[in-house]
C-alpha cells in the first residue's frame, strides 16, 4: 500500500513539473490573404516582432513579451531606424524590440498617433526595416485564384509583427507594378495590394470631307496630304499618393507615312492646358520611337492626383510615301511609368502594353479601252473630291491630281485617296473617239474602330449613275473600273455626181466670163 501511495505521488508530481515546463500561452499559426487586380506576384512575409498574440481584451489586438522577429536583424534594424533622417528622433532612446514597439504604439499630447495607418512614417519606418531583412527568412505566398481579383495566400505564419514585401515574377517591366510595404500585425488578415498601374488610350479622328462627318476611335482614312489629329490619353495610377516621386513618360511612334507637326503637341492635366513640368523630345531616342512628352516627376504639376487624366494632341501629315490598302499605317503609343513606390527617387519603372490606331489609305485605277477591249492610249482624267461646305456654304470640288496622256498609257492610278465622292473628268480624248461624260462616284470603306490591331473589312467604290463598275481588293486598298471610249460616228451622205456636175458647170461659168472680160477690154481699146 505504501508503494502505491508513493508511486501515485510521484506521478502527481511528475504532472505538477509538466504543467510547470508548458507556458499558459499557446503560439497559433496564422494566414495573410492578399488581394491583387494584377497578377504575376510573389508576396513574402517576414516577421518583425514575435510576441504572444491576444485579441481577447475588448476586441482589439495586442502584442505582448515583444522581441525581435525571425525575420530581421535586430541590431541592424534599430541602428537604420535610429540613423532615419525623418523618423530617427522618436527612436533614439530605444535599446530593444519592446522600445520601438512602444514608439510605434505612443501617441502624441494632443491623442494624435504619429505612426498611424498608412502614414508616411509608417511608411518611413517600413522602408527602413526592409534594409535589414534576413532574405532567407521569409514566408512566400502562393496564388490562390487565376482571375482578377487574384488572391495570394501567406499561410503558417507565427503570431507576431510582419512586414510584406511584393516581388514580380516574369517580365517585370510590362505593364505590373510592386505594391508597397505592407505591415500586419497577426491574426489571420485579409488585406489588398496597393499595386497599380496606369492605363493609355490612343485615338485618331476620321473625318468624311465630302459629308463633314468626323468620328474619334481606332482607325481612320485620309488623303495625301491631309492632316491627321491623334489624342492620347494616359490616366495616372489610383496609388499615387504612395509614391516619392513619380515618373511619367510617354512614347509614340508615328508610321514612316506620317510626318509629326511638333508645333501641334498640346499636352492636357483634367482638361486644362499645362505648358510646363514636361519636355517634348524628339532627338535621340533610345527605343526608335518619334516622340516623347516627359514628365521627369509628375509630382512637380501640383493638380495631378490619383486617376488624373493627362492628354496629349498632336496633328501629323499623311505623306505620298504612306502605305496604300489593307496594311494601313499603324501608329502606336506607350506609357512609362513609376512602378515601385518603394524607390524613393521613382526611378524604377515598367511600360505598358502598346495601343496601337492606324490610319488607311486606298487606289483608284482606271483602264482605257476601246470598243474591243484593247487598252487606248491618247486619254487624260482629272479627279476631284466634293467637299462639304463648312457653316452652310455651298459644296465645291478640289482637285485631287490631273494626269495628262501620254504615250502607251492606258492605265491611270490615283493613289492616297479616303472615304467620299469624286468626280472623274476625262479632259483629253483619244482622235477620231467621243468624249466621256464626267461621273461621279463614292468610295466607301469599313474598318475597325475599336480594336487592339485595327484592319481593312471592306471597300467599295459606287458610281452614282452606273456608268462605272469598280473591283475592290482590299489587300492592296484598290477600287479597279474600266473606261470605254467609242469612235466617232461616220455619217452618210447622198447626191455625189451631182456635185461633180456642180463644180464642172461652175467652171465653164468662170471661163465664160473670162472671156467676156476680154472682148469687153479689146473693144474699149478700138474706140
Amino acid at each position: 500500500m505504501k508503494t502505491i501511495r508513493r508511486l501515485l505521488t510521484l506521478a502527481c508530481a511528475l504532472v505538477a513539473a509538466l504543467a510547470i515546463a508548458v507556458p499558459a500561452y499557446a503560439e497559433s499559426n496564422h494566414k495573410i490573404t492578399i488581394s491583387s487586380e494584377t497578377s504575376g506576384h510573389t508576396f513574402t512575409a517576414y516577421q518583425i516582432f514575435s510576441g504572444e498574440y491576444d485579441n481577447t481584451v475588448g476586441g482589439s489586438s495586442t502584442l505582448s513579451n515583444i522581441q525581435w522577429g525571425s525575420g530581421v536583424n535586430g541590431e541592424s534594424a534599430l541602428s537604420a531606424l535610429q540613423s532615419h533622417t525623418a523618423i530617427g528622433i522618436y527612436f533614439k532612446s530605444c535599446d530593444s524590440a519592446a522600445d520601438v514597439a512602444a514608439v510605434l504604439q505612443n501617441t502624441e499630447a494632443d491623442g494624435a498617433k504619429v505612426f498611424a495607418d498608412d502614414s508616411d512614417d509608417i511608411d518611413a519606418f517600413a522602408t527602413a526595416i526592409y534594409g535589414c531583412l534576413k532574405n532567407d527568412a521569409g514566408v512566400a505566398s502562393t496564388t490562390a485564384s487565376t482571375t482578377s481579383p487574384y488572391e495570394y495566400t501567406i499561410d503558417g505564419l507565427k503570431d507576431g509583427y510582419y512586414l510584406v514585401t511584393d516581388a514580380i515574377y516574369g517580365d517585370s517591366t510590362t505593364g505590373n507594378a510592386y505594391s508597397k510595404f505592407m505591415i500586419q500585425l497577426l491574426g489571420d488578415v485579409t488585406v489588398e495590394s496597393k499595386a497599380d498601374v496606369p492605363t493609355i488610350t490612343k485615338q485618331v479622328t476620321d473625318v468624311n470631307d465630302s459629308t463633314g462627318v468626323s468620328t474619334v476611335g481606332d482607325s481612320a482614312d485620309y488623303d495625301f496630304g491631309d492632316v491627321v489629329p491623334f489624342t492620347i490619353t494616359a490616366t495616372v495610377a489610383e496609388n499615387y499618393d504612395d509614391y516619392a516621386a513619380y515618373k511619367f513618360v510617354i512614347h509614340d511612334t508615328l508610321a514612316a507615312g506620317l510626318q509629326l507637326d511638333s508645333a501641334s503637341i498640346k499636352v492636357s492635366v483634367d482638361d486644362t492646358q499645362v505648358k510646363s513640368g514636361y519636355e517634348v523630345v524628339t532627338n535621340n531616342l533610345s527605343d526608335g520611337c518619334t516622340f516623347e512628352v516627359k514628365f521627369a516627376d509628375l509630382k512637380s504639376i501640383a493638380s495631378v492626383e490619383a486617376n488624373s487624366v493627362i492628354k496629349v494632341e498632336y496633328n501629323a501629315e499623311l505623306l505620298d510615301t504612306a502605305t496604300v490598302g489593307g496594311a494601313g499605317n499603324d501608329n502606336t503609343a506607350t506609357l512609362e511609368y513609376s512602378n515601385d513606390p518603394r524607390d524613393v527617387t521613382g526611378g524604377k519603372t515598367a511600360k505598358t502594353v502598346s495601343d496601337t490606331v492606324t490610319v488607311f489609305t486606298y487606289q483608284v485605277i482606271i483602264n482605257k479601252v476601246d470598243e474591243q477591249s484593247q487598252p487606248l492610249d491618247g486619254a487624260a482624267f482629272k479627279l476631284e473630291k466634293k467637299v462639304k461646305g463648312a457653316n452652310g456654304a455651298a459644296d465645291t470640288w478640289s482637285l485631287v491630281e490631273e494626269i495628262a496622256a501620254a504615250d502607251d498609257r492606258t492605265e491611270f492610278t490615283f493613289d492616297g485617296l479616303d472615304d467620299g465622292t469624286y468626280k472623274l473628268t476625262e479632259t483629253s480624248t483619244p482622235t477620231g473617239y467621243n468624249t466621256m461624260e464626267p461621273v461621279e462616284f463614292k468610295i466607301e470603306a469599313t474598318h475597325e474602330s475599336e480594336s487592339a490591331d485595327p484592319t481593312l473589312t471592306r471597300l467599295t467604290g459606287a458610281a452614282t449613275d452606273s456608268s462605272l463598275t469598280f473591283t475592290s481588293n482590299v489587300n492592296d486598298g484598290s477600287l479597279t473600273a474600266t473606261v470605254v471610249n467609242e469612235r466617232g460616228a461616220t455619217l452618210p451622205s447622198t447626191g455625189g455626181i451631182g456635185k461633180t456636175v456642180l463644180i464642172g458647170t461652175g467652171a465653164v461659168i468662170a471661163v465664160v466670163a473670162v472671156v467676156g472680160l476680154v472682148t469687153k477690154y479689146r473693144a474699149s481699146r478700138m474706140d
